[in-house]
């Protein structure tokens, strides 16, 4: 498993939220009230990668000031997910990392 990938699992998981390493990147088994099932996130280390290099250090320390870039990246990123989640049209239960963007590639 990518060190990046389990860096990321960790930061997201939190009381109400459960992450967990996977193959294709992480499980998804709680976020908060948003989900029913479990939902993959696909995440290529170098997809993911390039997304984290995409940050800015100067807008990373506005959002979140003495964060490492990597950390707000994923801060940035889960953000993203719980938008994704919100407004998909049906309950997503795969989605992926592509071009720096989070994608919905199969519903419930």
């Amino acid at each position: 498993m990518d060190e990046s990938v389990a860096r990321l699992a960790a930061q997201w998981s939190a009381p109400d939220v459960l992450v967990e390493p996977d193959g294709d990147g992480v499980v998804v088994r709680a976020w908060e009230h948003l989900l029913d099932v479990p939902l993959v996130v696909e995440l290529d280390p170098d997809e993911l990668r390039r997304f984290v290099d995409a940050v800015d250090p100067d807008d990373a320390e506005t959002l979140w000031p003495g964060r490492p870039v990597e950390w707000v990246a994923y801060a940035l990123l889960s953000v993203h997910l719980e938008e994704t989640i919100a407004t998909a049209s049906a309950q997503p239960t795969r989605i992926a990392l592509r071009d720096r963007r989070l994608v919905v590639v199969a519903t419930r």
